[in-house]
């Protein structure tokens, strides 16, 4: 294994440590700064492996790196997602919107380029048939149990179209070799998928089952990331397909 991708595994242990260190201690200004630097660093310097191993900055793994990488500089630690004690500005509400809208449109992005790379139209109508399936029931789902405010329901909404365009071109990528950039789609829809249900669920973190239910999601969807971002930087490699 080249040593940047082990350095890189290293800052990804660091990240995750830092991330449970700052979910039990949220007011600690250290650990919030740490989560806010670590995190695009992560991204950014996925990005950079990618480019020095593959030759360009241009391939489609390259700029959904950097744009998600740009997309956490936004969101990772702002006060509209994280409590520090005093209410967000207008600038870090604008900043998490235009980060949200940016993840969102790196999901069509990625759902997109499969679905042009499979050109069949048996696959690409069963994987949108399938996606839309699967993403409205688990929105139903969640409206139903848990219920969640007006508010959130909608940003929901808004972004379940770009996850159904994700898991259209994930499931369409089943259809043959299934190429990195698809198991790449595969987990981000898995990981996006996670991270609505803990929106629309609202957990309460100043009880024990939801500090519980918290924590095992936060764990799942950082693992999920990770490994994300690992088969992004695979797709350098001479043998990726």
């Amino acid at each position: 294994m080249p040593m940047s991708h082990m350095l890189w595994i290293v800052l990804a242990v660091a990240n995750l440590v830092v991330q449970i260190l700052c979910f039990f201690r949220d007011q600690s200004r250290p650990l919030f700064w740490a989560k806010k630097v670590t995190t695009p660093l992560l991204l950014f310097s996925a990005f950079l492996i990618l480019w020095y191993h593959s030759g360009t900055a241009f391939s489609v793994a390259s700029i959904i790196l950097l744009a998600m990488g740009v997309g956490e500089i936004g969101i990772e630690g702002s006060q509209v997602v994280t409590s520090q004690g005093r209410p967000p500005t207008a600038l870090e509400r604008w900043s998490v919107t235009a980060a949200g809208l940016l993840f969102l449109l790196v999901n069509v992005f990625l759902g997109t380029v499969l679905l042009i790379r499979i050109s069949a139209a048996l696959p690409i109508a069963i994987g949108f048939g399938a996606a839309a399936a699967v993403v409205t029931t688990m929105l139903m789902l969640v409206f139903k149990l848990f219920a969640p405010e007006k508010t959130v329901r909608t940003q929901m909404l808004l972004y379940a179209p770009g996850l159904v365009v994700l898991a259209a071109g994930a499931v369409a990528a089943l259809s043959g070799p299934v190429s990195r950039l698809g198991v790449a789609a595969i987990i981000l829809t898995v990981s996006d998928s996670l991270v609505l249900i803990r929106m629309g669920a609202g957990f309460d973190k100043t009880t024990p089952r939801g500090k519980g239910n918290l924590f095992v999601l936060m764990v799942a969807i950082l693992l999920l990331y990770y490994v994300y971002m690992g088969v992004l930087i695979s797709t350098g490699s001479p043998f990726a397909g």
